[in-house]
C-alpha cells in the first residue's frame, strides 16, 4: 500500500509517498480504507525528531493519528464492527502513526461510527483535540459542577474544546485568549476571558479550583501555586521536565477512546459542540500541509484528503 512515510528526521521535505507492507491485522483489530486524515502538533515533533527518545529511529516511520474512513477487514474478536462501516478514530500509539495511508489496522476500541451529519474529513478533524481536553477534564482529577476553573490558551484547538466541555459539567469559566479570539472563546461558555497579551491570571483577583493549561505558559509549578485555592488542582497538556519533577500536577497523555467518540458524537447530534475550521490538502500534498502548521499562525484544524 501506498503511505507518507520519512526515511530521516527532518523538516517538511523529508516526507513521501512510498509503497510499504501493510501492517498485519492482530486481534481485536480493524482494516480502515482512509477517506481522510488530520494532522496535529505531535506529528510535526515527530517528523521532526522532538520524540526520538519515543519513536526511536527505526526507518522508513509512518505519520497521522486522526482518520476516518470505511472499515475493509476485521480480525478475530471484533465484535461490534463489520465490512463496509463508516468510522472515525486514531491509531493505537500515537507516536507509532499509521494514518497517512491508504490503510490503518487499530483497535476496534480506537474507533466509533463516522457521526453521520459529518463528512469524511469534518470527522477525523477534531478527534485528538477534543480527546485531550475531555480527558484533561474527566479523566485526571476529580472536578465538580460549580467550581471555578482558569483555561489558558482558550482559543486553541484544544482550548476551544475545553471551554465547551467544561461548560457541559456546569463550571465557572475564566479564559486567556488571543485578542481575535475573544468573542469566539466568550460565545463557548467562558464568562471572563482576557487577552493573554494585554493582562494576566493575575489580574483577576482571584484563586481557582483547577486551572487547565494548553498553552505551556506555566513552566514551573510555583506560577501557579498563588493562582490555585488550597486543594487548588493544576493541569498540563504541555508537560515539561520542571513540572514532572515537581509531582503536583496532572500531566494529560491522551490515550484513543471510541467510548468518548460516541459521547462526541452525541453532543454533535444534540448541537452541544462546535468543530473548528478546516483547511484542506490532498495526501500528496503532506509537506505543505505540514509547513503550514509548523508555522505556527495557523488556527482551526488541516485535514488531509486521500489521493493516493
Amino acid at each position: 500500500m501506498k503511505a507518507i512515510v520519512f526515511e530521516q528526521f527532518g523538516d517538511a521535505s523529508v516526507l513521501e509517498v512510498k509503497d510499504i507492507d501493510q501492517p498485519e491485522l492482530g486481534e481485536n483489530e480493524v482494516v480502515v480504507d482512509v477517506r481522510a486524515a488530520a494532522i496535529n502538533p505531535l506529528d510535526v515533533k515527530i517528523r521532526a525528531g522532538y520524540l526520538a527518545h519515543m519513536t526511536g529511529s527505526d526507518f522508513p516511520m509512518v505519520t497521522g493519528g486522526d482518520f476516518a474512513g470505511v472499515v475493509s477487514s476485521v480480525g478475530p474478536g471484533v465484535s461490534n464492527t463489520k465490512v463496509g462501516d463508516e468510522v472515525f478514530g486514531s491509531v493505537n500509539i500515537a507516536f507509532k502513526g499509521g494514518a497517512l495511508a491508504q490503510k490503518v489496522v487499530t483497535n476496534e476500541a480506537h474507533i466509533a461510527p463516522k457521526p453521520q451529519k459529518l463528512n469524511f474529513e469534518q470527522a477525523c478533524s477534531f478527534i485528538t483535540v477534543a480527546l485531550t481536553a475531555y480527558q484533561a477534564l474527566h479523566d485526571y482529577v476529580d472536578i465538580k459542577a460549580d467550581e471555578y476553573i482558569l483555561i489558558n490558551g482558550a482559543s486553541s484547538n484544544v482550548g476551544r474544546f475545553a471551554v465547551q466541555f467544561a461548560k457541559q459539567m456546569g463550571l465557572n469559566i475564566a479564559a486567556s485568549s488571543s485578542a481575535e479570539h475573544l468573542p469566539l472563546v466568550e460565545s463557548l461558555g467562558a464568562q471572563k476571558v482576557f487577552n493573554y497579551k494585554e493582562a494576566s491570571a493575575v489580574d483577576l483577583e482571584q484563586k481557582f479550583d483547577v486551572i487547565l493549561d494548553v498553552a505551556g505558559t506555566f513552566q514551573a509549578i510555583e506560577q501557579v501555586s498563588s493562582l490555585l485555592n488550597d486543594d487548588g488542582r493544576f493541569i498540563t497538556a504541555v508537560p515539561n521536565p520542571e513540572l514532572m519533577k515537581s509531582g503536583r500536577c496532572a500531566i494529560v497523555m491522551k490515550k484513543p477512546s471510541g467510548a468518548q467518540l460516541r459521547i462526541f458524537t452525541e453532543l454533535l447530534n444534540n448541537g452541544e459542540l462546535v468543530l473548528p475550521d478546516i483547511t484542506s490538502f490532498r495526501l500528496s500534498e503532506v509537506s505543505d500541509a505540514h509547513t503550514l502548521l509548523e508555522a505556527g499562525t495557523f488556527y482551526g484544524k488541516i485535514v488531509l484528503t486521500n489521493d493516493l
